[in-house]
């Protein structure tokens, strides 16, 4: 995906951010390229959704990383 720039939650704080999706050997672009919008809609309103401190942490950075990929995978 495109890097793309996300307010945090309280507005004083933004996050940039670039995230690579995997997919599966045999997939095609043309259906890859038919989620990305959606993907980067969910991930947005995602990442906007959280504070600093809930990111700031190696806990918290693998609960992100858990949600992002359970809203790829929808």
């Amino acid at each position: 995906l495109k890097e793309f720039l996300v307010n945090l939650t309280g507005g004083q704080t933004s996050l940039r951010t670039e995230i690579a999706l995997g997919v599966k050997e045999g997939v095609k672009k043309e259906e890859v390229d038919k989620c990305v919008d959606p993907i980067t809609d969910a991930y947005v309103d995602i990442l906007s959704s959280k504070r600093l401190s809930e990111v700031n942490t190696l806990e918290g950075k693998r609960a992100l990383r858990k949600q992002l990929a359970e809203a790829a995978n929808k």
